[in-house]
Formats: structure tokens, sequence, C-alpha cells
């Protein structure tokens, strides 16, 4: 039990096993009281496992070697992450440039994205496309063929 010396602010707890004793302040006990009856569990939490796992994307419109009208082509897709997708990012061949495809739902565990490509030949062209999630994980990069009559 703590003694109470001549100042009523101090308590002095005996620890007689290592023969000291140790002044503590009333508040100061009082607080470690409070913060042990608020938390029972002062112990470090376990930690969460990094995300390791890259996105996976998916590509819906026009299909590989599909023949499109025009240099302008729409391609729209879908990428999934446990975690969140930041962005999805295009690239047209013959252009070393990275471009931000349009999402539906930034951060959210699935997304739709849009990107019109512009390509510069007349007859194929090719696009990259590529997915970065919330952790910094990068999918593989998956590229379609077009075929262009124009």
């Amino acid at each position: 039990m703590p003694n109470i010396n001549e100042n009523p602010r101090i308590f002095e707890l005996d620890s007689s096993d290592y023969g000291d004793k140790i002044p503590i302040m009333k508040r100061s006990l009082f607080a470690l009281v409070g913060c042990l009856a608020l938390s029972p569990t002062l112990h470090a939490q376990d930690p969460v496992a990094p995300d390791t796992i890259a996105p996976e994307v998916t590509l819906s419109t026009p299909e590989t070697g599909a023949t499109v009208t025009s240099r302008k082509v729409t391609v729209s897709g879908t990428v999934t992450d446990e975690v969140g997708v930041k962005e999805v990012l295009y690239r047209i061949e013959g252009s070393s440039r990275w471009r931000k495809a349009i999402l539906t739902e930034a951060d959210a565990t699935s997304t739709d994205f849009v990107v019109l490509a512009k390509f510069r030949k007349r007859n194929r062209g090719r696009i990259y496309i590529r997915a970065i999630d919330a952790a910094g994980n990068e999918s593989d990069t998956i590229g379609r063929k077009y075929i262009i009559s124009q």
C-alpha cells in the first residue's frame, strides 16, 4: 500500500524487491490508473502485413486484334486490387510517355477506366496499359494491338 509522506501530493511506492522507495505524484498515479482502466491492453498491436500484391488489369473493349475505323480509339477496362487502385497509366506505341487514364472511382478496390487513344499510324496501333495500387505495387503491362482501317 502506498505511504503518504509529509507532502500529501506524493505517494511513495515501496519496492522492497529493489530496496528503494519510488516517489510518484498523485496526479501521475491517477492518470496511470485511469489509462489502465480505459485501455487494459497496453501492448503493441500486431503489425499489418504490407501489401505486396499487384493490381489486376482487364481490358474490355475493343478486343485485341479488332479492326477499328478511326485512329482515335476508346479503350476501356477494369482494375481490381485488394487495397485500392491509385492510378491506371497508358502508353501508345511509338511514344515513351505514360499518361493517366480516367478512373470511374479513385482509390477503390475495383474501378473501371477509359482511355481515348490517338494512334499515329494508319494501318495498325498498339496500346500498353498498367495499374499502380495505393501501396505502390505495379501490375504487369498489358499490350493490345488494333488494326486501323481508315
